[in-house]
């Protein structure tokens, strides 16, 4: 039978988009509801749910659903499904992530509605019939339609919410549009997927089941990955990837992701108040050190929020790009020194989700800020809802964190810095705001590149956050695994993956007493 299991890092805080966590519940979400569009390997928009779309000044974008698109209980998905997704994740009283997605999009009242201003119904999307849905954008906005591959975008059967409330999102109840259906959830353990026979594109889905099992254990992992219960692991532990290389490179895989990894502080929190403190800290870390000891092949050192591979983006001329090693530390002292005159910098904390690239890149840098420095640093490993409450509840000083291009332009990580969820770090640019909406609405690609790039200069002088990874993420797919393609964006979509039967033994399989 076509059936695949996945790895997927952790247990799924919840299955209904708009009240996901991270990218562990998006990789399931993705297969059990499908937007007006997706996402190609290469950052391209892909016709979905919708299989066309127009707009006549930039502001007005009229999007034409597909007749044969079927909710998996057989009711026709219609545009009304997703006016009233679209109002349910703007509205305050759902307090979901994807308002903030929703405010960087322009929707016409979508920021007002999200502050409480004004109620959800006036957001700008409107079902002109069952299959034409149409939405209106205060500014004009050229790449728009990239935006709308993310989960939070995806409609929703208002009915069967409506009936369940909170536990629609249950195996019993979940009504989905996408390739498959939830049919089983065993908490901790796994979320089994069948096969959707309403789904417009059916015919073209080859996988009959697809299981996720939440494993937070890279090496446990690879263990079941040996033990042929993993067909696609969602990593390799680090100490293990050189000997896999050796003995099973046809089934690693290592591909750049367009997420940067780093330290992000508490900036208004003493004495990281200090931008010049921040600046020695992040001077102070050897980023090809962390980049490629700790993380290893494939992952490249950050001195910028956007990586250099993603399109229409000119990384920042900045003091950290031009100095050598030695000379950074050097800089990083006396930059010390300075903040020092301004205030002691002491009893500093650095958080981090409990994983064990996370320890050893805490355990670096700590050494690092206390060779360079002379900074003691504490570490405390956590727990992804403790770490999440500590955040919430400012008290952090210091965390490691990432930042990903979740479309292909780099407002996708610079938005972020303009967010509402930007306040648990204190940071607030009124510069970077007011270039972001000037970027917003500028057509030509180019123009927006510089002034993207003026943007990430200001960000490593004001050093919110230390870039220090550009991320790889290498993982192990089995042979009989096809059409698994490599993106930056994100996980693969199930609907493109298939088993193939009679597939040769790797030199591995073939000698498994070895």
């Amino acid at each position: 039978m076509q059936a695949l299991v996945r790895a997927n890092d952790a247990e799924p805080q919840s299955l209904d988009p708009h009240k996901m966590g991270i990218a562990y519940e998006a990789t399931i979400i993705q297969d059990l509801l499908e937007g007006l569009v997706t996402m190609s390997a290469d950052g391209s928009v892909v016709p979905a749910t919708a299989d066309r779309w127009e707009h006549d000044d930039g502001l007005a974008y009229r999007f034409y659903l597909r007749t044969d698109a079927r909710w998996s209980n057989g009711d026709p998905v219609t545009a009304w499904d997703f006016v009233y997704a679209w109002q349910r994740a703007a509205d305050p009283q759902t307090a979901s992530y994807c308002a903030e997605g929703f405010r960087n999009t322009g929707i016409q009242y979508a920021a007002s509605i999200i502050r409480g201003d004004i109620p959800p119904a006036q957001l700008g999307v409107v079902a002109i019939d069952a299959h034409t849905l149409q939405v209106r954008l205060e500014k004009p906005l050229p790449y728009f339609p990239k935006l709308l591959h993310s989960p939070c975008f995806a409609p929703l059967h208002k009915e069967t919410i409506e009936a369940h409330g909170e536990q629609w999102a249950r195996p019993e109840s979940y009504v989905g549009n996408g390739p498959f259906v939830l049919a089983e959830w065993s908490v901790n353990e796994k979320v089994v997927l069948s096969r959707n026979r309403h789904y417009w594109d059916n015919a073209n889905v080859r996988l009959e089941n697809v299981t996720f099992l939440p494993i937070t254990s890279d090496k446990v992992e690879l263990d079941r990955y040996r033990a042929g219960e993993v067909d696609v692991t969602s990593g390799i532990p680090d100490a293990a990837l050189p000997e896999l290389m050796r003995q099973a490179s046809n089934e690693v895989v290592v591909h750049p992701r367009l997420t940067t990894l780093g330290i992000e502080f508490n900036t208004h929190k003493p004495p990281l108040t200090s931008p010049l403190l921040r600046q020695a800290l992040s001077y102070a870390l050897d980023r090809d050190v962390i980049a490629n000891k700790v993380y290893g092949i494939g992952n490249r050192p950050a001195y910028s929020f956007n990586s250099a591979e993603l399109p229409d983006f000119i990384p920042p001329t900045v003091p950290s790009t031009d100095l050598a090693q030695e000379q950074r530390e050097q800089y990083a002292r006396k930059l010390l020194q300075e903040a020092l005159s301004e205030q002691p910098a002491s009893n500093l904390r650095l958080i981090y989700i409990n994983a064990d690239t996370n320890a050893k890149f805490a355990l670096s840098a700590a050494a690092m800020w206390k060779k360079i420095l002379g900074l003691e640093v504490e570490l405390q490993g956590l727990e992804w809802k403790a770490f999440d409450s500590e955040s919430a509840s400012d008290k952090f000083d210091m965390r490691i964190m990432g930042y990903n291009a979740w479309y292909s332009d780099p407002s996708a990580v610079l938005s972020q810095f303009i967010a509402e969820q930007t306040a648990r770090s204190g940071y607030h640019s009124e510069q970077i705001r007011s270039l972001m909406e000037s970027a917003r609405s500028m057509q030509e690609s180019a123009e927006r590149a510089v002034v993207y790039t003026e943007i990430e200069r200001i960000l490593a002088e004001d050093a919110p956050f230390i870039p220090v990874v550009h991320r790889a993420y290498p993982r192990l797919v089995k042979p009989h695994v096809r059409g698994f393609t490599p993106s930056p964006f994100g996980q693969p979509y199930s609907k493109d993956l298939w088993i193939a039967t009679n597939t040769p033994l790797t030199e591995q399989e073939a000698r498994p007493d070895e």
